[in-house]
């Protein structure tokens, strides 16, 4: 008898239900459109229906194409970040900040801090019902401490 496991897939040899071609032509698409573009991208299904597998296939695509594609400049920031999985403000936070900087060198985060399309999120999400709570904290944790990290190297 043999037993699968209920839990996502990450690689497309597990790839059961065949949706890898999909994955590769929409990591194509996203890749070649965030080179020009900012965009936000929803998936939306049921419980159990396999976004997640989706979301690793479409990861891994996009890995692919950056470590093997020289035609294309600029490549999408893969970051994982589940608020989800801390009830408080300060855990969110914390998590957040834990997640982006295991995914970054210094140079990479002053980098993308310094952007004015970062500091321009920052300022639209603030507002957001529900979830804006969360970036005014960190436009306030921003405005604090993000010219004295900028400025100087500690």
């Amino acid at each position: 008898m043999e037993y699968s496991l209920d839990k996502p897939i990450d690689n497309e040899k597990y790839d059961l239900l065949n949706r890898i071609d999909f994955a590769k032509h929409f990591a194509k698409d996203v890749v070649m459109l965030s080179e020009k573009n900012n965009f936000t991208i929803s998936l939306n299904g049921a419980w159990g229906s396999g976004k997640t597998s989706l979301i690793n296939l479409i990861k891994n695509e996009i890995i692919r194409l950056r470590d093997y594609d020289e035609e294309v400049s600029s490549y999408p920031i893969i970051l994982d970040f589940a608020p989800w999985n801390s009830l408080d403000e300060n855990g969110i936070i914390t998590q957040f900040f834990k997640s982006f900087t295991s995914n970054f060198t210094k140079n990479k985060i002053k980098e993308f801090l310094k952007s004015s399309k970062t500091q321009f999120a920052i300022n639209l999400l603030k507002d957001v019902p529900l979830i804006g709570k969360y970036f005014r904290c960190l436009k306030s944790f921003f405005d604090r401490y993000l010219k004295e990290f900028l400025e100087k190297d500690k």
